[in-house]
């Protein structure tokens, strides 16, 4: 589950750093194989990385201050939902069975990252290490899944955050992925028209040469 993928990668903390090298922006995270950037509030941010599998997690966490406070972002090759909207329903249905058993509060809303349609909900549950109230936007592009989070807690706690939360969010900037992953999408892309001519070539040679 989303959720719980989340939760277990930025739990890792594998590879922690404050400055991401060869960025030309101290305050901006940039990740060229993936294909993107993201702006954190400012030096007193501390910048995390994570790896585990194929899910990569970069997380900004505030030096100082009252309460327990992270915002991540989540990048995950697109399993099961096709669409940033069913991905955000799945995870919904699945925090409505769980509802009174430690999920309350969800709620979907609509939004957009660097002009691509992405999908939001909200709800109060476990975090990464407490009760928290926990934002994410979910975006497809260069065929994965990115999840912006906020998590905040106490919950009572989040709407002191929730500016800067929209601050990383329109900060938030697709670019061009690196070899592998275009090498990936260009694989894909042939495997897709493959299928698609498989169902009215006459031979497989035929679908191969048409793709």
């Amino acid at each position: 589950m989303l959720l719980l993928l989340s939760l277990a990668v930025l739990g890792r903390g594998v590879d922690a750093q404050d400055k991401d090298a060869g960025a030309p922006d101290p305050f901006v995270h940039v990740d060229a194989e993936r294909g993107f950037s993201v702006a954190r509030p400012s030096e007193d941010w501390a910048v995390r990385t994570a790896s585990q599998g194929g899910a990569v997690a970069v997380s900004f966490t505030p030096r100082e201050g009252r309460g327990w406070v992270r915002f991540s972002v989540l990048v995950v090759p697109i399993t099961g939902a096709r669409d940033p909207a069913d991905a955000r329903d799945a995870m919904l249905d699945w925090i409505d069975e769980r509802e009174g058993d430690g999920y309350e509060n969800a709620r979907a809303f609509d939004a957009a990252v660097d002009g691509r349609e992405a999908a939001g909900l909200q709800y109060d549950g476990s975090g990464i290490e407490r009760f928290a109230r926990i934002r994410q936007v979910i975006v497809h592009e260069h065929g994965l899944r990115f999840v912006l989070s906020a998590q905040v807690a106490p919950p009572r706690d989040f709407d002191a955050w929730a500016a800067q939360f929209d601050r990383i969010v329109a900060s938030f900037r697709f670019v061009e992925p690196g070899a592998e992953r275009r090498a990936a999408l260009r694989l894909a892309e042939l495997a897709a028209r493959g299928r698609a001519q498989l169902d009215w070539a006459p031979t497989c040679d035929d679908a191969a040469a048409r793709a």
